[in-house]
């Protein structure tokens, strides 16, 4: 077995492996393959997110590799603190124990290993290129534990795989980022290549617009904090509830915001709409709910409307050369900005244009027809029970 093998097939296949999962697991099928006695390996890597503290790919003999999120939170907890990965995470040293002979004060994480039938444990560091520390750990059944030889081989792996996993973490954290700022349908079709002004296509989807209500007093009354509370709780709700029911937030227009339910090859159009009045009859629910203890608390109460439309629209790329948006454009669009802006009018939470009406189970109330700026033929406009 030599150093050389490894790099070699690392350089010409091994790093076709793009995904974390598929990378961890072929790996560790080429240690195996070389004779070393790993039956759990997990490398993590650390990530630019308000919420995720780490990336972590854990792969074991039995059940393969799996990737999960490691919370911040984990950081305040008993189960990382005085642990080997922090340890690494300040000293940037290796970190190596026999888990048959753990003096009492061994942290709780060897004692777990060792129940598990482990014998032998091995922690290097992952230096990335921007000084960044993540960590590898392998932990072995052999009841010789891991031998000289092997100890150096894993150390010397840790230096040659960092540049791959770095890479995978950037691209990882750049899909992570798009998803986050631009959605992930959005951020998707960037990552494959649809960045020149122009690319775009034309789609079938449920529209939701929504916007806030009382923004403009709430501006000149609170303070920026309890402003930005506010939104964010009301985005919240929104979020949660259009995102367990497929549906894609495209846009933040302020306070105002623009979601499509679109129609594939796992939902029909109908199915499209019913999960868009779900989402927005349940999200409405909840602010009710939210609503009665923001009174409680002399809270600002979170009240919006929403409009939903069904039909074409052009997704699409459009900007300056140098500034572009993802965003969905047509007729369909501005009827559902006039359903929303009829909310206010007609005191209801939630309405719906007669297109959408004939997709969906429930009956609605019909409430008249409506001009539609720029359109010639007026919106028929139904409402639907929102409590």
């Amino acid at each position: 077995m030599k150093k050389y093998e490894f790099t070699d097939w690392l350089l010409n296949s091994g790093r076709f492996n793009t995904d974390f999962a598929s990378f961890m697991s072929a790996v560790c099928t080429k240690l195996l393959d070389f004779g070393i006695p790993i039956n759990r390996v997990r490398i993590s890597f650390r990530t630019l997110h308000p919420q995720v503290l780490a990336w972590t790919c854990v792969w074991d003999d039995q059940n393969g590799a799996q990737v999960v999120e490691v919370n911040r939170e984990i950081q305040e907890t008993d189960d990382f603190i005085g642990s080997p990965i922090e340890y690494i995470y300040q000293t940037g040293k290796p970190f190596r124990r026999s888990l048959l002979t753990l003096s009492d004060d061994a942290h709780s994480v060897l004692f777990e290993l060792r129940s598990q039938g482990l014998t032998d444990y091995f922690a290097a560091p992952i230096e990335f290129s921007t000084d960044l520390v993540n960590v590898a750990t392998f932990a072995t059944n052999n009841p010789k534990g891991f031998s000289d030889h092997c100890i150096e081989f894993l150390s010397e792996l840790a230096v040659i795989i960092a540049p791959f996993i770095e890479t995978l973490a950037t691209r990882r954290l750049a899909r992570n980022l798009l998803e986050t700022y631009i959605g992930p349908r959005t951020g998707r079709r960037i990552l494959e290549g649809q960045i020149q002004r122009g690319d775009g296509e034309e789609i079938k989807a449920a529209i939701w617009f929504s916007d806030f209500r009382n923004f403009t007093q709430y501006t000149e009354t609170l303070s920026l904090e309890q402003m930005l509370e506010t939104l964010n709780q009301y985005f919240e709700i929104v979020h949660e509830n259009v995102e367990k029911n497929g549906g894609e937030i495209l846009r933040f227009i302020g306070d105002a915001m623009l979601i499509v339910f679109p129609v594939d090859a796992t939902r029909t159009l109908a199915q499209a709409c019913e999960s868009a009045l779900s989402s927005a009859l349940s999200a409405q629910q909840q602010a009710k709910e939210y609503n009665l203890k923001r009174k409680k608390q002399n809270k600002p109460m979170i009240e919006f409307g929403v409009g939903l439309h069904e039909g074409c629209v052009m997704y699409g790329n459009v900007g300056a050369p140098r500034r572009l948006d993802f965003t969905v454009m047509g007729v369909a669009v501005n009827r559902t900005a006039r359903l929303e802006s009829l909310t206010k009018e007609l005191n209801c939470p939630v309405l719906i244009s007669g297109d959408f009406n004939n997709q969906i189970n429930q009956i609605g109330h019909f409430k008249g027809e409506y001009a539609v700026k720029g359109v010639k033929q007026d919106l028929r406009v139904f409402s639907v029970n929102s409590n």
